[in-house]
């Protein structure tokens, strides 16, 4: 009766963790924007072309969208967004 005790607990708290964590990675808001790896294209201009701007509520979508938006220009042969949480 104790393990069933133990593994219920253990099982509600693994669960509310990994509720808590989905959620923490999905509620940031985008502080700052870099580009590396660029040679012709101003910084600026990239980031304008994007759709992406400081202040924005990340999520998988905003991500998406904007990397149609840079491939549909086609001045990029490679794009990587990459999320970064900085503590």
């Amino acid at each position: 009766m104790k393990n069933l005790i133990f593994n219920f607990f253990a099982i509600t708290i693994c669960i509310f963790f990994l509720a808590l964590l989905k959620s923490y990675a999905s509620n940031h808001i985008i502080k700052t924007l870099e580009v590396i790896g660029n040679n012709r294209i101003d910084d600026a201009t990239i980031i304008n072309y994007s759709g992406i701007s400081a202040g924005d509520l990340y999520s998988a979508d905003v991500i998406d969208k904007s990397l149609k938006k840079l491939y549909e220009t086609e001045l990029f042969s490679n794009v990587e967004i990459k999320y970064r949480i900085q503590i």
